[in-house]
């Protein structure tokens, strides 16, 4: 897979696309300003959680990002990219064995960025994996800051 312009900081967490970076201490005010070009999604799920849908497209990649929040902060996050002209899947055509190895391209491309490892990487900052879902079958790219389990800032 060719290199997109995203870059996942091994030393902070934060998340830097060309047209801006997502910290743990960005608010969901902050993402039109932050990524002026993205169609961004609010959803409320009811139980104090909030999700943010963040679609982007920019220098020939098309970037999929969903951010969870809680209080004022975002705690979690999960993104996907590809190549603009790849066609967008659907389930006629969808197979496990092609999403388990965008799982794999995902993998390889934290690796250059974070440095090797067998599974997820762990930092003061918190944790980052791979993963696939087979329920929604899907893959991509998880950061939860503050480690294991989320820990909610006060709003």
């Amino acid at each position: 897979m060719p290199t997109p312009p995203i870059h996942l900081d091994r030393h902070t967490g934060q998340l830097h696309f060309s047209a801006g970076v997502i910290t743990d201490t960005t608010t969901p005010a902050e993402l039109p300003r932050l990524l002026p070009t993205a169609t961004i999604t609010p959803y409320d799920m009811g139980n104090g959680w909030q999700q943010y849908h963040v679609r982007l497209e920019q220098d020939a990649w098309r970037a999929n990002l969903v951010l969870w929040l809680v209080g004022r902060y975002f705690v979690q996050w999960q993104l996907a990219f590809y190549p603009v002209d790849t066609r967008p899947r659907t389930w006629a055509d969808w197979n496990e064995a092609a999403e388990r190895q965008q799982a794999q391209e995902f993998h390889q491309w934290l690796s250059t960025q974070l440095g090797p490892s067998d599974g997820s990487w762990q930092f003061d900052w918190g944790e980052v994996w791979v993963g696939y879902d087979a329920r929604s079958g899907g893959s991509s790219i998880g950061v939860r800051y503050g480690g294991p389990a989320p820990t909610p800032r006060p709003a």
